[in-house]
């Protein structure tokens, strides 16, 4: 669930004194209170402490009666009386069945007797005060209700199971609610209910009109809430003094006779009238005349759109009103069609024709069987007697216009998309003509994609999307929609939680998706790719010697119609929202600034690139391509090498969990490990090899990878002592690697996991305990790092692969260890990760560089007891060594504990 990202700091609302001589005061601190937050505290508000205490009292004593005597007063057709948990459902989108609340209301009190008094009370023999404690109540927060609204009329300001809430996320109905609480936490309110993901702030006592819920807090919890709302026949309409020619008044509503059908909606049942005349959070996106003389001028409007959000509006493209209605039209008359009709076009191998809902996951991270939607593909229209037009089209006895009518759209869409182009070019400081100079369209991969998003869904795809979280392959995107909404956009898609900001009518190449909002929805995108075999590469007006090209040129080829989860080239050459780590050249011969890019990427992110590192490409394939061959043995082949108790061989998945708060039994991954290699005649040798009858070449390899990046492992721990100020010799002449601790992990991550696992993480969150680990991968992505790992809500990044680089990152023994995961990506993944970490048996202090007469060391440690996977007591065979604790963030000394040469954790004073 997410809270509040204030690091657990209470949200400070005004507080408004009923009391107070000063009523204009009052009145602008109520303004300001509902601008800003729509909630607010009043004190001195005539309801005195002793009343509070009776109402609470009773009300404790009503709910903690047995069942069945609460149901005898089950809420009657009025909506008065009891409601038990779960039947109250304030936010329809919960995928729960209710909320977890039970509550009793009690309406108006006037005449008994009246026809028109629905309220029931309990028995006057069992809760004798119950009765006369809630109507003096009631008459007092109604009396202080109307000195509140007399401050608001004044402002004039108007008001428009685990997991599981007490109340979900809802506003209230009318005009101002009175909440008194019994000190148990749980009141949150979202300021800004339209922002995507939404923040919500915790409260502490009071209650008012903005977006609001209850969460479980394991504790129970007790609330009174007094709803004031005017009569149930008033007209409600916006007030003079809150509209103007700019903001006229919105349609006139009635307040409804009754709240019932205001309860009614809240269970799903229908809408409510919205009553606030505010536009919301809506994104607002640049707006390009393509028929305007400036040329340089939109063209710079583009380039801030493409570098800001990667969306933008065209007006005056050629696109005239007249072919866009037929468009739509007859892209509902095939929509409609019976399904065996539509079928009858499946889409193709050339990906031209029918995809039917469900058929296709544009994220595959999505738990969900398949996307909403429904899409109809059109190619390249060229020649329809060639042998290569593999288009599809409906029968023209039941579509005769149809044909046409795509085809004149595709013709005037791609003249469009190449006018967008000539001012995409001429932000890049190139000639507008620089796309057709080069040929890039001579033979456009030009396709047009019908799309229909269904409007009711049921319960079992609540939470699905029309179109789930994804980037656009190609260059640009046309997007024409009906006028429903649905589309967002997520401009930082590497921020968790990801923020998602509605767009209204159009589209780009930032990730985004289309959300089910209730209503049918249709949408004709174009994309307009280049030639299929022509190479691209970075343009030399988008890099230079300090911004090198990221990638090596490749085929613009969509690959077979561009479907999520293929492996697809990068062809942009900006950098996006990836996390750009340092790269350093381990052959350099200016040591000093190779150093201090360590020392950098250490205070910073814990991880960096290192290239030049003498492992050579030919090994890292080899190296693959033995761990792959292990990994395909069968599972009891694998398993006659399971992992002994010197922790060397063979672990399957879910055998460990890296995060022991996770909620699944163990991570994905399976891995096999290596320890130090020595004489394997000795003894102390508990190394495990597969056969050699199976896997000839494996031991050998894996033997030669081994002592490669432990070569490599030494050469980067000299640039870290450099870092600290010492001899780049330092550790090895304190004899830190006379023996030491160096494993090697090969790593298998799964393709495709089953529903039972959606969100279980390849390898779940955790920091190397060591010194250093060298990562080398498949170039499949997946690993992310968290750089602030006690930051609410947690923002993780992803690192990169680069061609020819190792990743390296720092472990807790240097005190900066990041931590990190790995996620399932849907597609196979494997890597090989090395830890060089010192002899087992090296005591471990603070270095001296590393500490200061105000930031001194603290005194050796010692663990309260053994533990599996931890180090024994620092007692030195050799030398005491001032190893640690690289750039520490409190100086203080740490304690490692050894056992089978392998490292878990820290301790920390």
């Amino acid at each position: 669930m997410a809270t509040a990202g204030g690091g657990g700091k209470s949200l400070d609302l005004p507080v408004v004194d009923l009391a107070s001589s000063d009523l204009g005061s009052a009145a602008e601190f109520i303004r300001k209170a509902c601008v800003e937050y729509g909630f607010f505290y009043v004190v001195n508000h005539g309801v005195e402490e002793g009343l509070l205490e009776k109402v609470f009292a009773e009300s404790r004593k009503f709910f903690e009666q047995p069942m069945e005597e609460k149901m005898a007063l089950k809420r009657n057709s009025s909506h008065l009386g009891y409601t038990p948990c779960g039947a109250d459902k304030l936010d329809a989108s919960s995928k729960f069945k209710g909320d977890l609340n039970e509550n009793f209301c009690v309406r108006p009190i006037g005449v008994e007797g009246s026809q028109n008094d629905a309220n029931q009370w309990p028995s006057i023999e069992r809760f004798p005060c119950w009765k006369e404690t809630i109507k003096l109540y009631h008459a007092t927060a109604k009396a202080t209700g109307k000195r509140i609204l007399c401050l608001i009329a004044l402002s004039e300001v108007n008001e428009s199971d685990d997991g599981n809430y007490g109340t979900s996320a809802h506003s209230d109905f009318g005009i101002l609610t009175l909440l008194a609480t019994d000190g148990t936490p749980g009141l949150q309110i979202c300021r800004e209910k339209d922002k995507h993901p939404q923040l919500w702030e915790d409260v502490h006592h009071i209650d008012g009109s903005t977006l609001h819920r209850v969460v479980a807090v394991g504790k129970e919890r007790y609330s009174v809430a007094f709803f004031l709302d005017p009569d149930p026949d008033l007209v409600v309409q916006c007030l003079e003094s809150c509209c103007s020619e700019e903001c006229p008044p919105s349609q006139s509503v009635n307040t409804d006779a009754g709240r019932g059908r205001q309860q009614a909606a809240s269970r799903g049942g229908g809408g409510r009238p919205e009553m606030a005349a505010g536009a919301g959070n809506r994104l607002d996106l640049p707006v390009v005349d393509l028929a305007s003389p400036d040329l340089g001028a939109a063209a710079e409007s583009v380039r801030k759109a493409c570098v800001e959000s990667g969306f933008f509006y065209v007006v005056n493209h050629g696109l005239e009103e007249g072919l866009l209605e037929k468009v739509f039209e007859e892209s509902r008359r095939f929509f409609e069609l019976p399904m065996e009709e539509k079928m009858a076009l499946l889409r193709n191998s050339n990906h031209r024709g029918y995809t039917p809902p469900y058929a296709e996951k544009l994220d595959p991270s999505s738990k969900f069987e398949g996307d909403l939607k429904e899409s109809f593909y059109i190619g390249a229209i060229g020649d329809e007697s060639l042998q290569d037009d593999a288009n599809q089209y409906p029968s023209e006895e039941h579509l005769p216009s149809w044909k046409e009518t795509f085809k004149l759209c595709h013709a005037t869409a791609l003249d469009t998309s190449k006018r967008i182009l000539s001012l995409i070019a001429l932000s890049l400081d190139l000639e507008a003509e620089f796309f057709e100079n080069i040929g890039a369209f001579s033979c456009p991969s030009a396709a047009l994609r019908l799309l229909h998003y269904p409007g009711e869904v049921d319960d079992s795809d609540d939470g699905n999307y029309g179109a789930s979280a994804h980037s656009d392959y190609g260059m640009i995107t046309l997007l024409a929609t009906d006028g429903t909404p649905g589309l967002q956009i997520c401009r930082e898609k590497d921020r968790h939680p990801q923020l998602w900001e509605d767009v209204h009518h159009i589209d780009g190449s930032t990730v985004h998706r289309v959300v089910a909002v209730g209503k049918e929805r249709y949408s004709v995108a174009f994309f307009l790719d280049p030639n299929p075999d022509l190479v691209v590469k970075c343009l030399e007006s988008c890099c230079s010697e300090i911004c090198p090209p990221r990638f090596p040129p490749v085929k613009s080829a969509r690959g077979g119609g561009g479907d999520a989860g293929e492996q697809q080239p990068e062809m942009a050459a900006c950098a996006g929202n990836r996390l750009d780590l340092p790269v350093v050249e381990l052959a350099s011969p200016d040591l000093g600034a190779a150093a201090e890019s360590v020392r950098k990427a250490c205070v910073e992110s814990g991880f960096f690139y290192v290239v030049n590192h003498g492992v050579e490409e030919g090994l890292l394939e080899k190296v693959f391509v033995e761990s792959r061959r292990f990994f395909e043995l069968p599972m009891e082949e694998k398993m006659a090498l399971l992992r002994n108790s010197n922790h060397r061989g063979y672990t399957p998945p879910y055998a460990e969990k890296l995060d022991p708060s996770s909620k699944f039994e163990g991570d994905l991954k399976e891995s096999f490990y290596i320890g130090p290699i020595g004489d394997e005649g000795l003894h102390n040798d508990a190394n495990q090899w597969p056969s050699e009858v199976h896997l000839p070449s494996w031991k050998d390899t894996i033997k030669m990878y081994h002592a490669t990046a432990l070569a490599t492992g030494k050469r980067i721990l000299s640039l870290i002592a450099l870092s600290l100020n010492l001899n780049t010799e330092f550790f090895e002449n304190i004899g830190a690697f006379i023996c030491p601790s160096a494993f090697l992990r090969l790593l298998h991550y799964p393709a495709e996991v089953d529903k039972s696992d959606d969100g279980n993480y390849g390898a779940s969150a955790h920091s190397d305990y060591g010194m250093i680990t060298l990562l080398a991968t498949d170039g499949t992505p997946g690993l992310q790092i968290c750089r602030e790992k006690d930051r609410h809500p947690q923002l993780w990044e992803d690192v990169h692969h680069i061609d020819g680089a190792l990743i390296v990152n720092i472990g807790d023994l240097l005190e900066r260890s990041t931590v990190h995961r790995v996620v399932a990506v849907g597609k196979e993944r494997y890597s090989v990760a090395f830890f060089l970490d010192p002899n087992p048996d090296l005591v471990v202090r603070c270095l001296e560089s590393c500490s200061s007469e105000t930031c001194p060391p603290s005194k050796p440690l010692s663990w309260p007891e053994p533990r599996l996977l931890c180090f024994d007591t620092w007692q030195s065979s050799s030398k005491n060594v001032n190893l640690q604790i690289l750039f520490p963030k409190h100086a203080e000394e740490q304690l490692y504990m050894f056992k089978q040469g392998i490292y878990t954790s820290s301790v920390t004073v």
